[in-house]
């Protein structure tokens, strides 16, 4: 059996996963499942119907949209507070920690209770802050923020479209035919680049 797998497949499953480094450790969720599942690496999931990922959104014209990623629950009276323990152990200080999605696909039910490759890293995240609500009764929830994809392209680099410029973005490479480039009192027109 290959290790890919055909996206043109009939039936086709598929798992979303998200892993997060925390102080304490790496955690693994399936997002909107109860299930607990062990991957081909030996790493476990766990999974809940209360986790949810928010739609992740591309930056463009200088706006980032960031994505978050929440875990509803009913706090049992019984059981000490999740929030409270999350902030004693200091797991509460995630920012700038990784938050990884991964996608696990499959064909066949053998290949779930038994799966042949590791989940497929989506995207890499940088997490930001972790926020608690609480809501009526028992009800809470924690929310993880971070950054969207590509974060970086939300805003101009600022860099001058000279030969020293356009060295910087490929590699130490000077352009010698941007010398040639309309000049104004010295300076390359803005409205050409």
């Amino acid at each position: 059996m290959s290790d890919a797998i055909d996206l043109r497949a009939p039936v086709l499953r598929y798992l979303e996963l998200v892993e997060i480094e925390a102080l304490s450790g790496t955690y693994r969720f399936i997002v909107c499942a109860t299930a607990d599942w062990t991957d081909a690496n030996g790493n476990r999931w766990v999974g809940h119907e209360g986790i949810r990922l928010s739609a992740l959104g591309e930056p463009i014209n200088g706006v980032a949209p960031a994505g978050s990623l929440t875990l509803e629950y009913f706090q049992d009276p019984e059981k000490p507070d999740l929030f409270a323990e999350l902030q004693a152990s200091g797991d509460a200080n995630i920012d700038g920690r990784a938050l990884r999605l991964y996608s696990y696909f499959w064909e066949r039910e053998q290949e779930l209770y038994a799966p042949t490759r590791a989940p497929t890293l989506e995207y890499t995240f940088v997490m930001r802050s972790l926020t608690f609500t609480v809501g009526v009764g028992f009800e809470r929830a924690l929310t993880v923020h971070f950054e969207s994809v590509n974060e970086w392209r939300a805003v101009s680099r600022a860099i001058a479209m000279d030969t020293a410029g356009h060295a910087l973005l490929l590699d130490g490479q000077a352009n010698p035919s941007l010398k040639f480039a309309p000049r104004r009192a010295g300076v390359l027109w803005e409205a050409l680049f």
